[in-house]
């Protein structure tokens, strides 16, 4: 049977708020972010972080799906080991 792994995470951003304090209603957003590695994952979500760092951005969630055929088989959250891996390779100035 054919198998594959997707890596999936959300990177997502509150409203914002002027230095006034003034909330902007409707300006929170996120991202979704596919990938068929997890060094793509990481990758891909360092990234987004990156660019909404302005936003202070941040990792939502991460999971790992197993696919057979159409049909997800295993699902699991890594959204802790992300978060691990990313604070590691920032403290490590990678």
């Amino acid at each position: 049977m054919n198998q594959s792994d997707v890596y999936m995470a959300t990177v997502c951003w509150d409203d914002y708020v002027t230095d006034e304090g003034v909330c902007h209603e409707n300006t929170a957003g996120e991202q979704m972010i596919i990938r068929h590695s997890i060094d793509d994952l990481l990758e891909g979500v360092e990234e987004y972080l990156k660019l909404f760092k302005g936003r202070d951005a941040y990792l939502e969630c991460a999971s790992m799906e197993t696919y057979e055929e159409y049909n997800v088989e295993k699902w699991k959250d890594i959204t802790e080991s992300v978060k691990t891996i990313l604070k590691s390779k920032e403290n490590n100035g990678k």
